[in-house]
């Protein structure tokens, strides 16, 4: 468990921000920089993760973290997933048939349509309702939403990269994903199925409530 204390600048929170990272512009400033970790210097102690990366210091105010946890993630990324582009908004489409959302993402001329199924509760309380995005093995038993005012949605992670441990699946390179970044195959499945995610989260988004 993680426990902190900082100033917090902004009174009431939003519920939804209007864009997927506040803190972009972060990761794009050029102002990150990591240092190249190997075997014969390992980090035996877990950090601080109010820290730095530097190590000059730690995160003090709400605002000093919008820049730290763009920092954690572009660590993350560099030594470990690869990246997760950027899509812009207007390069998104999305429409209900049904329960089931679909979203088309073109990019560099190519399209990936993405569609997974809402699963409304049943109970007498008036919607709208949060949602609950899970994956195609979500672990957590449907009783615990059922009965409550609580969405669910299933989002199968394989229509955009179907690496998996068991059964076949397609190379690198060759993956849905890479059809759209071809220049990130290196890419590692969770951050591919992270983008996806996003995208079922735009999708809901642009619809807003219906």
């Amino acid at each position: 468990m993680l426990l902190a204390s900082f100033k917090c600048e902004q009174k009431e929170l939003p519920l939804v921000y209007e864009e997927e990272n506040t803190g972009a512009k972060y990761l794009t400033s050029g102002k990150l920089e990591f240092p190249e970790f190997g075997l014969d210097n390992p980090i035996e102690d877990l950090p601080s993760p109010f820290a730095w990366a530097s190590g000059k210091g730690e995160v003090k105010s709400f605002k000093d973290w919008e820049k730290r946890r763009n920092e954690i993630s572009a660590m993350i990324q560099y030594y470990e997933t690869g990246t997760k582009p950027v899509t812009d908004r207007e390069n998104i489409e999305a429409r209900m048939s049904g329960d089931t959302l679909f979203v088309d993402v073109t990019v560099n001329g190519q399209t990936l349509s993405l569609f997974s199924r809402i699963f409304y509760p049943d109970t007498d309380v008036p919607g709208p309702y949060p949602i609950m995005i899970g994956s195609s093995r979500m672990s957590l038993p449907r009783e615990i939403f059922t009965e409550r005012p609580i969405a669910l949605m299933d989002f199968n992670e394989r229509q955009v990269c179907n690496y998996g441990q068991w059964g076949p699946h397609d190379s690198r390179g060759s993956y849905s994903f890479d059809r759209l970044f071809p220049e990130l195959e290196a890419n590692g499945a969770y951050i591919e199925w992270a983008w996806g995610f996003s995208r079922i989260i735009d999708g809901l988004q642009i619809l807003g409530p219906e």
